[in-house]
């Protein structure tokens, strides 16, 4: 790689040589364009020669020049190394290869052609053996494939690839069904709860999954960000090999949803262990170990390589191998045209057009919302300053000048069900009201930091020149995702622009609430918390859904008389696939489980 960009750099500093004619230039012209001494140029020199791309003959005597000959095609070189890079998986390094020494030398046509090979279905038919893989890009990180530290979607999708829970909801039939565990029992209070295992379900790495792996699963939940979750319980009891009792504290009717929920999946306990003993170094190294439908081959910031788990206790995945490929942002320009030509997840961060004969599959995946830090000093404190943020802002106006995945103007979370629940008539919306509590507000022209991260900077950008509009002075804060989950970055905030998922409906609502990861959480003024806190448990104490959406309405209703949270836009996912795929059908996070896809013979196609 260093000989490769030491080539390109000498092409780049002499552009108008032409290959295989000589041309005179001294050692010091050498080692100025290389960025190095006289000596080290000599030895990248002779290292040119042996790789037969350049010839040189040295100048006799002091003061002489010498003569270079450059007779490698650095346009070759450049697109070979490029190639290389993404082949390990390595997408930015390739792209900032191009970008840094493609200009005049290389036609990026011929890089956007490969990379639309390169995404999509491949079959390798040798060796005895037929392998079908699929790769994807995706327009967004995947931080972490630890269950117990998951919070954004695409981490929860991943990790329900690689993991299993006790228990799984079916959103089509709105019920529990087995999953580790084939039957429960509970006590009426909802305070005793007893599981029963699978027998011979295996972990990745061969060993079966027993009582003890739920219980130090659980427990180790409840020392974890999404602590909530097992907050309740107050022992775990291995009754058998394969049956494990949880006691609660209190009624928790609710229980088997928590259980259902990703960062509850179960984790080998000798490997976990071994990983949270390790050095931090060594514990990112460690490669993640469930009992899902695939398990984990790479895993890097860039690229998650996942393989058919032939001894998944379900039915096997069709699809042998699958490579998710981290596109970074300097990149999608190349991507965007000619990304997969089997299957696109359209969440909003790329603008693809795909084949109108594609199949395709839409929901409903969340609501964009401003949370207001409650905590944080300055005028953000007052409310009439809060109710101007919220009633200044045309939400239909944002859906038309921003466009799709914005569907409609929002005002809650949409309860019981999610529908695209449009902005009620309301006297108060009017900018002349938001007009007359800015006024009131007082406000002096502070300057408010609104953070967010690249999927919705576009939206921050167009609240920004709208707040300008008023007189409001926002100054927009675009961070990494990761960066976003930091306490500082949060603490800092005068505002967060984020998506809260819908499509999973009664956990989201609660995550949001409870999380430690949670921007509403963050920011709520400790009474209002408490205040929230008081109608959780009633919520998980209350046997009945009607009324368990009833508390949730009431927290809602808090929130919004507050101007604590404002409601912007409801949004969409959908998900297009060429008709050869099979099994297309968005999931509650907004993905397509691997495992259910498979591939219809083209020949078939029509038939």
């Amino acid at each position: 790689m260093r000989l490769v960009q030491d080539y390109l750099q000498l092409r780049k500093s002499f552009p108008t040589q032409i290959e295989r004619y000589p041309f005179h230039v001294t050692m010091d012209e050498i080692a100025n364009s290389l960025y190095c001494t006289p000596k080290n140029a000599k030895i990248i020199i002779h290292k040119l020669i042996d790789l037969g791309w350049v010839q040189f003959v040295s100048g006799r005597g002091r003061g002489h020049t010498s003569q270079l000959t450059f007779l490698a095609d650095a346009a070759e070189i450049l697109e070979r190394e490029a190639e290389a890079f993404v082949h390990k998986g390595e997408i930015e390094a390739a792209f900032e290869l191009i970008k840094q020494f493609g200009d005049g030398i290389y036609d990026q046509n011929r890089f956007m052609s490969f990379m639309s090979a390169y995404f999509g279905y491949q079959v390798n038919n040798e060796d005895y053996q037929y392998v079908e893989s699929l790769r994807l890009p995706v327009y967004r990180p995947i931080h972490t494939l630890d269950p117990v530290h998951s919070y954004y979607s695409l981490d929860n999708h991943m990790i329900k690839q690689v993991f299993n829970t006790l228990i799984d909801y079916d959103y089509d039939h709105q019920q529990f069904i087995g999953a580790l565990a084939h039957d429960w029992i509970s006590n009426e209070q909802a305070t005793q709860w007893i599981f029963y295992l699978r027998k011979g379900v295996q972990f990745h790495h061969g060993r079966e999954l027993i009582a003890d792996d739920v219980k130090f699963s659980l427990e180790r939940l409840s020392h974890s960000p999404q602590s909530w979750l097992a907050q309740d319980v107050q022992s775990i009891s291995i009754l058998s090999r394969y049956t494990v009792q949880i006691d609660l504290h209190k009624p928790n009717h609710l229980l088997l949803l928590y259980l259902s929920y990703s960062p509850a999946s179960i984790v080998p306990q000798d490997v976990y262990e071994e990983i949270h003993s390790a050095s931090q170094a060594e514990s990112q190294s460690r490669l993640p170990v469930g009992s899902g439908p695939y398990r984990v081959v790479k895993y890097t910031n860039e690229i998650c390589i996942i393989e058919a788990f032939d001894r998944y206790y379900q039915s096997r995945a069709f699809i042998d191998h699958i490579e998710i490929i981290v596109i970074p942002e300097a990149a999608e320009p190349f991507v965007m045209g000619s990304a997969s030509d089997v299957l696109l997840v359209h969440t909003g961060e790329a603008d693809q057009a795909p084949d109108s004969r594609w199949n395709e599959d839409e929901m409903i995946s969340g609501c964009n919302v401003l949370t207001i830090n409650m905590n944080k000093p300055g005028i953000v404190q007052n409310i009439q300053f809060r109710r101007a943020l919220n009633y200044l802002i045309n939400r239909q106006q944002l859906i038309d000048e921003l466009g799709e995945p914005r569907l409609s103007p929002a005002d809650g979370f949409g309860f019981p069900n999610i529908s695209n629940k449009s902005v009620p008539s309301d006297p108060k919306w009017t900018y002349e009201y938001a007009l007359e509590e800015l006024r009131k507000s007082a406000y002096q022209g502070e300057v408010l930091t609104l953070v967010t991260y690249p999927r919705h900077a576009q939206d921050a950008w167009w609240l920004q020149r709208e707040y300008a509009k008023h007189g409001i002075s926002i100054d927009v804060n675009i961070v990494s995702w990761r960066d976003l989950l930091m306490p500082e970055v949060k603490e800092q905030a005068d505002m967060i622009l984020f998506e809260i998922a819908l499509s999973e409906g009664l956990i989201r609502f609660i995550e949001s609430y409870k999380s430690t990861y949670s921007f509403i959480n963050n920011h709520l003024h400790p009474s209002l918390k408490s205040s929230i806190d008081d109608l959780l448990k009633k919520v998980t104490t209350e046997p009945l859904q009607e009324k368990q959406y009833q508390y949730l309405q009431t927290i809602e209703n808090e929130l919004k008389d507050q101007s604590a949270i404002i409601f912007l836009v409801n949004k969409s996912v959908s998900v297009t696939a060429h008709p050869v795929l099979q099994g297309l059908k968005v999931n509650a996070k907004g993905w397509v489980d691997f495992k259910d896809i498979w591939f219809k013979h083209e020949s078939l196609m029509g038939k």
